[in-house]
Parts: C-alpha cells; sequence; structure tokens
C-alpha cells in the first residue's frame, strides 16, 4: 500500500513532523511519498498517484493559525478524488496557544472525501511569530520525544488501518470547549489580517534576488519590479523571516503580550494530543 505523506510548513516544524512520519512508515515497509504544498511539481506527482491508488494512507499537515489549518491544506484536501477504500491521518503543530478547529476541519473534508480517519494528533510547536523572542512559546518544540511518541502514534494507525478496525468518530476531534468553539469558528484570517503586523518593503535594501517569491507557501509575492503580496497570503511572515537582505519588515514588539494575552483566553495545555 502507498502512503502520502503532505504537509504545509512555512516555519518548518509540520515539516520535521512529515519526516519523521515518512522515516516510521518507510521502516515498516510501506511505499512512502512525501509532498511539500509548496512545491506544485510534488503536489502535481501526488493527485496523480492517490487517484490512480486503489487504496492508500494520506498523513496530511498543518501548522495552526488563527485557530484553522492554513488555505494550501485546506485547498489540497478539497481538490483530492473521492477516496472510499483509503485512510487518512490529519496531524498539526501549533504554537502553544491554541490548537483551534483545525484538526476536526481536516478530518470533516476529509470524510468529505470518503477517507476514513485511522487517527490524528496535535504537536506543541515553536510558535512561529514569536522567532525573535529570547523564549518563545513552544522553546525547543516539537523535540525529540514529542517525535518519539508521535511515530509510536503512526505505527498504531497504521495497524489499525491494516487490520480493518472502526475509523475514529470525530466526535472527539472536536474537543475545544464549546463557548471557545464558536468564537474560533468565527475567527478566520481575513478576520485577523488587519489586527497582525503590516509588511513592508525598503526598497533601497532590496536587490530583486526573487527568494521571497520562490519560497513563499501561498506562491503570494510577484515581484514588480519589488515584492508585492497578493490575496492568497496566508501570513506566515516567512518572507520576512527569510529575506537576504532584511529588506521585508514587520513590527512584531507587541506581538508576545497579544499572543500571552490569547493563550490565557484558551487555556489550552501545551501537550501532545493522540487520538486513536
Amino acid at each position: 500500500m502507498e502512503c502520502f505523506v503532505v504537509y504545509s510548513s512555512p516555519a518548518g516544524s509540520t515539516k520535521k513532523v512529515a519526516e519523521a512520519i515518512a522515516d516510521t512508515l518507510r521502516t515498516q515497509g510501506f511505499e512512502t511519498f512525501t509532498a511539500n504544498l509548496a512545491d506544485p511539481i510534488a503536489v502535481s506527482t501526488a493527485l496523480q498517484r492517490m487517484k490512480a491508488s486503489e487504496k492508500h494512507l494520506l498523513c496530511i499537515g498543518s501548522p495552526v493559525y488563527a485557530c484553522h489549518a492554513v488555505p494550501p491544506v485546506m485547498s489540497f484536501i478539497a481538490g483530492l478524488s473521492e477516496a472510499s477504500t483509503s485512510w487518512a491521518v490529519p496531524f498539526v503543530t501549533w504554537g502553544c496557544v491554541t490548537s483551534g478547529r483545525a484538526l476536526y476541519e481536516m478530518a470533516e473534508s476529509l470524510a468529505q472525501k470518503g477517507y476514513r480517519i485511522a487517527g490524528a494528533a496535535a504537536l506543541p510547536a515553536v510558535h512561529s511569530l514569536l522567532w525573535q523572542a529570547e523564549h518563545p512559546f513552544g522553546e525547543g518544540r516539537p523535540d525529540s520525544n514529542d517525535l518519539a511518541q508521535f511515530q509510536t502514534f503512526i505505527t498504531k494507525a497504521a495497524t489499525k488501518m491494516k487490520s480493518g478496525h472502526a475509523a475514529l468518530d470525530l466526535k472527539a476531534l472536536d474537543y475545544q470547549p464549546q463557548h471557545l468553539a464558536q468564537t474560533m469558528q468565527k475567527l478566520t484570517l481575513d478576520a485577523v489580517r488587519g489586527m497582525l503586523p503590516q509588511k513592508a518593503v525598503d526598497a533601497s535594501h532590496c536587490t530583486q534576488c526573487g527568494v521571497c517569491a520562490s519560497t513563499c507557501p501561498a506562491a503570494a509575492i510577484t515581484l514588480s519590479p519589488f515584492p508585492v503580496f497578493g490575496s492568497s497570503c496566508f501570513l506566515c511572515y516567512q518572507c520576512v523571516r527569510i529575506c537576504p537582505e532584511h529588506a521585508i519588515t514587520a513590527d512584531f514588539s507587541q506581538m508576545e503580550a497579544g499572543l500571552r494575552q490569547r493563550a490565557a483566553t484558551f487555556q489550552e495545555k501545551a501537550e501532545l494530543k493522540f487520538f486513536i
């Protein structure tokens, strides 16, 4: 049986988990194909192979942004072919503020495509918007212990799939308190877009090297002649982090205080969550 590990990972945490999944599945003898959603060729290949596959396992991962999975992940799921004989394992990394509704929404969308959910997982990770902080939320995570526990979970999920056990009840993934879940449901990237730091381009520093455009996980940047940010931007700020000339800037000085306030509101423990 083929296994597909598909993910979006602007800051690298979800990629780390995806690589752990692929290593685990390969050691169990599964033919495993990995696709970063920022790579259109890999994504196209994955979709073609999955469509041609009679039965497969899809492990799909996303960071949690504004309580939800990022748009490239949800768009990928929406574009899947019907797969009534196949299984899926959605997983998320979250920056220790809240894991939101991402797992439930991913699993629900996969189930609508016919996938049976073998399991699901949420892993704490360093917060992607606090890379300049001395001690960011989720510092050092996911660590080796997190990944070891996750690999045990993936082994159990694969065994469950091979043995034909019942799929996971999606109600298990609707774990947020009802009053918070309702708030999270209304919180969208568009709703927070104006509240997050605004990006600016310093033309005197920009060399038009194109690094930002070529690595943007949402294909949201064009050079005209300097970087212009399109509507598909999902606010990962990878362009700010990686610009070799520091020509793309944003003011994060108030970010940590704001996130601490949100974490206090949600009161979600920064711990691993496994559902199987």
